[in-house]
């Protein structure tokens, strides 16, 4: 039988909880309640309320001396959410802010509002390779390019100009600080016209693009989002102020022409076909303007779309609306004025831009990266390519605030983690033979090339990682570790070679022959040899063997200082700690049914086990009590740190999941006491009892979040924009 009650009283916050959608503050009243029971007899219950940071007061008549209660999430729906699983683009992983594109020969330059300048190789249309991201200091939000000068609209930052004629080593010419927020370059001539939201419309002299220079601005009624020219007639398209028209015969003094309004437009996007504009809009589809007489702007026809159409492209009579999250689609113009749908592509993410090279467009796809799509049969549109949602993430470090991911030929993918459970994409490398692993420590960053072996990293622009140097080693390299000073890497088929960081000479055979796997710490090479025994060479003064605790029968290895944990076939994890006068000493054994991976974060360690991450902290006195929170991803490989767990592979490349909390308590006469942290997430959890004749659950927690919880569906994501 159980009971609950609720003891009011002042608590500390547990702190486990970061900015983001995933990771705010649950400070609202959870309600809970007591039910059910794993023992014998009719459940005796206490319903009652509590906020997170009381204690709840738990009593099990019965209960044997010493025994421990705590709380387990509850898997399936109801349960709370610790982690990322489960979410789309943008909750889950970000992959990238792409709003607008510019296609320049064989090129394409994307503006990624949390990165800067993405270039793309089009040599091959349907399959873009990434060369290189450019970082600006803001949000960039639109780009141009002629003549192999971008400039890139970086919002508060104003305007940037860089020389992409060398498309691998991008360089900036200048920075032009601008009133308002830059958004919608379009170059005309020796001006550059610049849709800057609250400011208006700049006019900026790029005569010498390295000395850019504003010479003139024109206030808009509303927010100017983006702006079209033609010859001397300019076409603002302005939120809350309509389609303006202007003449710009005087580019020094833009001049007002004609509006067009009704009310509640928004206009975000517009693009013209000879005396015709056609203008997106958030709310009312995509407008035609006839502008025959460009100071009585006239609409002849008006295209309903399910979504908010937020980029237009125009090629060959044919429109390409952004549709947000309706995708793309598209149209003819046979009749300019009356649009036929022929086709619709729903994408992964938020269609905001789209850019048309021949028959692929390049979709851009906000929180999911960009997309080729082949557009030669409308009505038939398929992806060709998608970068970097869809890379298959192989192995996983972490680097100060930045998550690598080897992603095979998907290249070194760079994740910042300062919001741990929203990892957001900020670069990539690429290489010939693709990444099959990475691997950090000391500050040095090493990754695993296949053939060509391995290779070390420049992540000081982690927007613009690039390969540093690499090693031939005679072997293909599929795996790497190091401990910053030493660094092994090899093929399980094959053997292991070891070299020291940093140092001229290169790397030395260690192990010859077939391994399980491997792992590098103090200066010692650990590694599972193909009989499952556990194996060990000192490797600072010179290869020696070193001592290992006895164990066989292993699959996996995770060591850190002097702490070494292996996984067993039998799924039984068994840790050592190195003793200071030698030798090791048990600290502990836990069995994780379907274990499949292992890491440790410090002292603490992480198993990835069937449905299950099972966390324990290894102590002076052996393993703490584990910890089960659910994991839906069966993952090969695992990261950890205090703040996250990262598991791949994932459906979404990386899952993320934050470190279960030890929410538990000791009875004290039949009573327990325990102490909720402050931002614990709502949903169901397990009270699980373990009193000496095993563990048993008697009972369900309830947290239930109120008002401040994180803004979650399509109704939220309007308010997640800029204010308009």
């Amino acid at each position: 039988m159980a009971g609950l009650a609720v003891e009011r009283g002042r608590a500390m916050a547990a702190g486990f909880g970061r900015r983001g959608r995933l990771g705010g503050v649950f400070g609202a009243l959870a309600a809970l309640a007591l039910a059910g029971c794993a023992a014998p007899g009719p459940a005796r219950l206490e319903p009652a309320a509590a906020r997170p940071g009381e204690t709840v007061r738990v009593t099990v008549p019965g209960v044997r001396a010493g025994a421990r209660l705590w709380l387990e999430p509850a898997a399936g729906a109801g349960g709370p959410r610790f982690g990322n699983e489960g979410l789309g683009p943008g909750e889950g992983v970000n992959f990238g802010g792409q709003r607008r594109a510019a296609v320049e020969g064989d090129w394409l330059y994307v503006a990624d509002w949390f990165a800067g300048l993405r270039i793309y190789s089009l040599r091959d249309p349907a399959r873009p390779r990434l060369v290189t991201t450019f970082h600006t200091p803001g949000s960039a939000k639109g780009v141009a390019v002629r003549d192999g000068i971008a400039y890139v609209a970086d919002d508060d930052r104003g305007l940037s100009v860089v020389d992409v004629r060398n498309r691998r080593r991008p360089r900036l010419l200048a920075r032009l600080a601008l009133p308002g927020l830059a958004y919608t370059p379009v170059p005309a001539g020796q001006r550059l016209y610049l849709a800057a939201h609250r400011a208006g419309l700049h006019v900026i002299d790029v005569t010498d693009p390295a000395r850019p220079r504003l010479v003139a601005t024109l206030d808009t009624p509303g927010k100017a989002w983006s702006v079209a020219v033609r010859g001397t007639l300019g076409v603002v398209a302005d939120a809350e102020g309509g389609v303006l028209t202007l003449d710009l015969s005087d580019p020094a003094h833009p001049r007002l022409r004609g509006r067009y309004r009704h009310e509640g437009l928004d206009a975000e996007d517009v693009v013209l076909a000879g005396t015709l504009a056609y203008v997106g809009t958030y709310d009312d589809g995509v407008l035609v303007l006839d502008l025959a007489d460009p100071a009585r702007p006239r609409l002849r026809g008006r295209l309903a779309m399910p979504g908010p159409a937020r980029g237009l492209a125009l090629a060959d009579g044919r429109l390409y609306v952004a549709d947000w999250d309706a995708g793309l689609r598209v149209y003819d113009l046979a009749d300019p004025a009356a649009p036929r749908l022929l086709g619709v592509l729903d994408t992964p993410g938020m269609a905001w831009g789209v850019a048309l090279r021949g028959t692929s467009a390049y979709v851009l796809d906000w929180w999911a990266g960009m997309l080729a799509v082949d557009v030669g049969e409308p009505g038939r549109m398929r992806v060709t390519d998608g970068y970097p949602r869809g890379a298959e993430v192989r192995g996983l470090a972490r680097s100060g605030r930045w998550l690598l991911a080897a992603a095979g030929h998907g290249g070194l993918l760079v994740f910042d983690v300062r919001n741990p459970l929203n990892p957001t994409w900020a670069g990539s490398m690429l290489a010939a033979a693709g990444v099959a692993d990475v691997a950090a420590a000391g500050g040095r960053v090493w990754v695993a090339l296949g053939g060509l072996g391995v290779g070390e990293v420049d992540l000081s622009d982690p927007y613009a990682p690039a390969l540093r140097g690499w090693h031939p080693v005679g072997m293909p390299v599929r795996r790497v570790w190091s401990d910053g000073r030493w660094v092994a890497a090899g093929d399980p088929a094959a053997g292991l070679v070891v070299l020291r960081a940093g140092a001229a000479d290169g790397p030395a055979l260690a192990v010859a022959g077939p391994w399980r796997d491997a792992a590098v710490a103090a200066g010692v090479l650990y590694w599972i040899g193909a009989d499952g025994r556990l194996q060990g060479r000192r490797l600072d003064g010179g290869p020696a063997d070193a001592d290992v605790p006895a164990a066989a029968g292993l699959v996996r290895l995770a060591a850190e200082g002097g702490l070494l944990c292996a996984l067993a076939e039998s799924a039984e994890v068994a840790c050592w700690r190195r003793a200071a006068a030698g030798g090791w000493s048990p600290a502990g054994r836990l069995v994780v049914p379907g274990a499949r991976a292992l890491a440790l974060a410090g002292p603490v360690l992480h198993v990835a086990g069937a449905g299950a991450l099972v966390t324990a902290a290894v102590g002076a006195d052996g393993l703490g009590p584990a910890r089960r929170q659910p994991l839906a991803a069966a993952v090969d490989r695992l990261a950890a740190d205090p703040e996250a767990v990262y598991g791949a592979p994932a459906p979404e490349a990386v899952a993320a999941l934050r470190p279960l909390p030890d929410v538990s308590a000791r009875a004290a006469g039949g009573v327990f006491r325990l102490t909720l942290p402050a931002d614990l997430p709502p949903g169901r959890y397990l009270l699980r009892l373990a009193d000496g004749r095993g563990a048993r659950e008697v009972g369900t927690l309830r947290v239930a979040a109120g008002m401040g919880g994180p803004v979650r569906g399509a109704e939220g994501l309007r308010g997640r924009l800029p204010a308009r």
